[in-house]
């Protein structure tokens, strides 16, 4: 992902923005999860590109796969920390199983939202390998916002 300069200096700007309201508006961080992800995935691409869906999930002997993947866990680990967290910081939750189901569930409705954006407005190429890695992102960040749940945001 080639970024201009002056898209970083946005993005980090309103990341600080973001930092500094989390505790007043507990749901700008989920908010900003969100915009993160539609801005990576479908704003930032010129319209146009385009591949056939890809469903070859034995790519994966391949560098770029990889690479690709890690990415796209990362990109939507924040997403599954920051829904546990305001979801759990919002209330008292007595089955944090179903939290946690629910929050992989709208994410993986999230990614395909985007995967099928992506295809339909020609801004990248929609792929099954994509929708996975973004639901394992999702898993990671619930998992470590439940592991840090006790200890101070």
């Amino acid at each position: 992902m080639n970024i201009t300069e002056k898209e970083l200096m946005f993005l980090i700007l309103v990341s600080c923005i973001v930092w500094k309201l989390r505790k007043k508006k507990p749901c700008i961080s989920v908010i900003y999860s969100i915009f993160l992800i539609i801005y990576i995935t479908l704003i930032r691409r010129a319209p146009g590109y385009i591949e056939p869906v890809r469903f070859h999930i034995g790519e994966w002997k391949e560098a770029g796969f990889w690479v690709g993947g890690i990415l796209n866990i990362l990109l939507y680990v924040p997403f599954g920390y920051t829904c546990y967290r305001y979801i759990t910081g919002m209330r008292k939750v007595e089955k944090e199983q179903y939290v946690m189901r629910n929050i992989v569930l709208a994410g993986a409705c999230l990614s395909i939202a985007c995967e099928m954006t992506q295809y339909i407005t020609k801004r990248g190429c929609a792929d099954i390998n994509d929708v996975l890695f973004n639901i394992l992102g999702i898993i990671v960040g619930v998992a470590l916002a439940f592991k840090v749940r006790g200890s101070k945001y």
